[in-house]
């Protein structure tokens, strides 16, 4: 039993955090260091400066925490199965590896089917790499930020990218800004996309208010009064009404076919039509709209059938 003891008696460990504390020779204990940062990888920082550039020790560190690479010595930063381990359980990390590592295909691409922003810490060549690049954007849209110029004009890279994430159509290039086929895929993933498209027509704006109710300011005039545009995003949300420019409610066709439309909800339990006429004077109520327009719906509501 007594041998047991002996064996471990660096374990078990109360606290992971001990080995701050701990005098200088456990730090330079091996053995000891390797129970502790297997329990928490950051304690790694704590470790004599030999251990830090210890493979083993820091292999055990980082598969507890991948962001126990920071503390690790430089030369292990420059470690091919070390940088690996680091990306695979978080790409961003990339940002520690050695200049060398940033150029490695196994390495970025790792990196980035984590995380597609770990593209910006890749190589200028990995950056032009369209394998890589793909794989980046399709993870996260938005990293065709960081994708070298020429890619970003090219239609296959784009759309992979407007697909996952359709605010990605910001970083492509004004031509495939354009491209209708583009910016219907953007704008079907993120209403919101609307704003960085420089070409689009009537299809691609329903769809957009349809996915967003917040898309109509960004609009241009022929589209944020196009009665159309605007009883698609009603129908979408009353709350639509926010946003709509008021000059449409001195149209009367316009506003009885928004009342008419019933896209005012009535309430979950069954009541009178006085009680689902209050209920509907509420939602108008809670609009943010001047009370002159909130003072017409009220007038356009009472004479529509309950």
């Amino acid at each position: 039993m007594m041998a047991v003891c002996r064996a471990s008696k660096y374990s078990p460990i109360h606290s992971t955090w001990e080995l701050q504390y701990a005098p200088s020779s456990t730090q330079a204990n091996k053995t000891a260091v390797l129970l502790y940062v297997a329990k928490n990888g950051l304690t790694l920082q704590y470790a004599h400066t030999e251990l830090r550039n210890d493979l083993e020790v820091v292999l055990e560190a980082i598969k507890n925490n991948a962001w126990a690479v920071v503390f690790a010595n430089e030369l292990l930063r420059g470690n091919k199965m070390v940088m690996m381990e680091v990306v695979t359980q978080n790409g961003m990390l990339l940002s520690y590896a050695s200049k060398e590592l940033q150029d490695d295909i196994d390495v970025v691409m790792t990196a980035v089917s984590n995380n597609g922003y770990a593209l910006c810490h890749a190589s200028k060549k990995m950056q032009k790499n369209k394998l890589v690049v793909i794989m980046a954007v399709s993870n996260e849209g938005c990293a065709l930020k960081y994708v070298f110029e020429d890619l970003q004009g090219h239609f296959g890279v784009v759309f992979e990218a407007v697909t996952q994430n359709g605010w990605a159509l910001e970083y492509a290039s004004n031509r495939l800004r354009k491209n209708l086929t583009i910016v219907s895929a953007a704008v079907t993933q993120n209403g919101h996309a609307i704003q960085f498209a420089l070409k689009y027509d009537i299809q691609i704006v329903l769809s957009a208010v349809s996915q967003n109710k917040k898309v109509l300011p960004f609009l241009p005039e022929k589209f944020s009064k196009n009665p159309q545009v605007i009883l698609t995003a009603l129908k979408n949300d009353v709350k639509c009404l926010n946003y709509i420019d008021h000059s449409m409610f001195q149209n009367p066709d316009f506003i009885w076919s928004i009342l008419n439309m019933g896209i005012l909800p009535s309430p979950r339990k069954r009541g009178g039509a006085c009680i689902n006429l209050i209920y509907k004077c509420r939602i108008i109520s809670e609009l943010c709209i001047p009370t002159s327009l909130k003072n017409m719906l009220f007038m356009y509501l009472a004479f529509l059938p309950n």
